[in-house]
């Protein structure tokens, strides 16, 4: 099985996609987080759609080692209160 590699992108990267062909996955820069998105257009306007991919973000988290949170992981903020 062949592992699906996200290319760097800096923030502000300017990137050229083909977009009229294929959905683009993109993991973000800092955080690793993997979205789909995909692009058409209707009635002269660019429609972009994005989604979350959970079992991707996991599955390159994993590979990058990142610690991963479980679903219900709360984490507690300290208080200067004394």
């Amino acid at each position: 099985m062949s592992k699906i590699m996200y290319p760097p992108i800096e923030p502000g990267q300017k990137v050229d996609l083909d977009w009229r062909h294929n959905d683009y996955r993109i993991a973000c820069c800092d955080c690793n987080l993997v979205h789909t998105f995909r692009f058409a257009v209707v009635s002269n306007t660019l429609r972009i759609r994005a989604w979350r991919e959970p079992h991707r973000t996991g599955a390159l988290r994993r590979y990058r080692g990142i610690p991963i949170a479980p679903p219900n992981y709360c984490m507690e903020t300290e208080s200067g209160d004394g």
